[in-house]
């Protein structure tokens, strides 16, 4: 027969251990790493507390092997939980593009205010916010172009220079191609294979011409290329270096449906490859059908931060989004509208 201390145990096991299953399958489905009593900041402490909350393990998660980690969260979790853990237990060591406390000033107006994020390799994250919301401006921060007022970029663990630009280790598609009229495009890929420093420039140019389509428009004065040529270029040129983080601000803008569906394929292709790849565009539903994660930047910070099924859903990140762009009734419109 168990006494009332036994019992009580017993039960505050139980209680710890349902804590923790649902911080775990919170954290699965996008949510943050909180338990009723405990909060976790990363997969790191979730997998930790695993050991404050009973169970007969001789060392944390982390610690064990990747065979004995993934028999231990399927025992927890089940299978297809347990591999989704485990996978994101492993991109915290292969975190590619680490925002901190980000903040942007221009005189007493705070643009960016202490923005926390973080993107790792195969992710693409959908920014969604209404114009002047800061995505552009942190874009600009992470890019190197403009100077954070405070925080830290970081691109593979090492931190960026403000204010210096990290043109081999980050890709960029803005709204202009950024390329010389009146050069082929050839010569336009040639002299930035050229200033970054890429050995073999011109092979690196051929190839990647090759790869995303882009073969025929080689001897093409860039001045004359349609919307859609000089984003297909543009995101040539965004990879000369093959770097591992690409920024792309509003690529679908201009394009017609068939550019889009190109674009959509190719951006696919460089997540599969292992690509981080961040993303703002207004044309929502194009995002969120490529993206792996959508986040909501509202009045400087990160509103939200949901997975793309979870913020297509009723009542999601992309809902809340909409309904915030819509007009707002006035005191006299809302009166006249319970008046009819």
């Amino acid at each position: 027969m168990l006494g009332k201390k036994e019992v009580d145990a017993i039960k505050r096991r139980r209680f710890h251990r349902e804590c923790f299953i649902g911080s775990a399958k919170a954290f699965l489905h996008g949510g943050r790493l909180r338990a009723q009593c405990h909060a976790m900041p990363d997969p790191a402490g979730l997998a930790n507390l695993c050991v404050l909350c009973g169970f007969p393990l001789k060392r944390p998660f982390v610690e064990a092997s990747q065979s004995t980690r993934a028999k231990r969260w399927a025992s927890v979790l089940g299978a297809p939980d347990a591999a989704r853990m485990l996978s994101a237990m492993d991109d915290t060591t292969t975190s590619v593009l680490s925002i901190s406390g980000v903040t942007k000033r221009y005189d007493l107006r705070r643009v960016l205010r202490g923005v926390e994020l973080e993107l790792g390799a195969g992710e693409i994250l959908l920014l969604l916010g209404a114009n002047g919301a800061g995505k552009t401006t942190l874009i600009s921060i992470i890019s190197g172009r403009v100077r954070a007022s405070e925080g830290e970029v970081s691109v593979l663990g090492t931190r960026a220079k403000p204010g210096s630009p990290s043109g081999a280790s980050i890709g960029i598609v803005g709204h202009s191609p950024m390329l010389h009229p009146g050069l082929s495009v050839r010569d336009n890929l040639e002299w930035f294979a050229a200033a970054l420093g890429i050995g073999e420039g011109k092979a690196r140019v051929r190839d990647l011409l090759e790869r995303f389509g882009a073969k025929g428009l080689s001897e093409r004065d860039t001045g004359r290329l349609s919307r859609g040529e000089g984003q297909r270029v543009a995101l040539v040129r965004a990879m000369l270096a093959d770097p591992p983080l690409l920024l792309l601000d509003e690529p679908f803008t201009g394009l017609d449906e068939a550019g889009r569906l190109s674009l959509l394929a190719e951006l696919g292709a460089l997540r599969e490859a292992g690509k981080a790849i961040l993303l703002t565009t207004h044309e929502t539903d194009l995002g969120a059908s490529i993206a792996t994660r959508v986040a909501l930047l509202s009045k400087g910070k990160i509103e939200s931060i949901e997975t793309s099924e979870q913020a297509r859903a009723s009542g999601g990140v992309i809902e809340r989004y909409r309904a915030s762009l819509a007009p707002k009734q006035t005191h006299s419109e809302a009166k006249q509208d319970t008046s009819t």
